[in-house]
């Protein structure tokens, strides 16, 4: 079972309703598996620094494309051997939810900032102003 809780004064409570919690006696230990959750907006400021970096460069016709790339230049891939033609492709690391906690995440999207910094040619403090603008 997965829940969502929240640290508090009295403890660990969980975010809305959770049954398994409501039945737990005083003094029951449980196991957790602690995972940081992900923040819907800081996510959503990832696809805006992408954008951003889209609508500012020349080379791609496809922003999906673009995406792939700049995690892949930021180091986050696996390495994929196609036993078929022999070929070995690099694939992006997926960003989804539930593929990375938010520390993960925050990494991933600092990197990939550099690698736009880069890109446009400016510094990340500059490319961080517009993206809370663009946005």
């Amino acid at each position: 079972m997965k829940a969502l809780f929240k640290k508090t004064l009295g403890g660990l409570r969980p975010v809305g309703e959770c049954k398994a919690y409501d039945k737990l006696e005083l003094n029951d230990q449980i196991e957790i598996d602690i995972k940081m959750a992900r923040n819907y907006k800081f996510h959503k400021k990832m696809f805006a620094l992408i954008k951003l970096c889209y609508e500012n460069q020349e080379h791609y016709n496809n922003m999906e494309h673009l995406r792939k790339d700049l995690i892949k230049a930021a180091g986050f891939y696996s390495e994929r051997k196609n036993h078929i033609s022999g070929e070995t492709s690099l694939e992006a690391d997926s960003i989804s939810f539930s593929s990375m906690d938010e520390a993960e995440f925050s990494e991933v999207y600092n990197r990939v900032l550099d690698v736009v910094s880069e890109l446009l040619g400016s510094n990340s403090e500059e490319i961080r102003d517009e993206v809370l603008q663009f946005g």
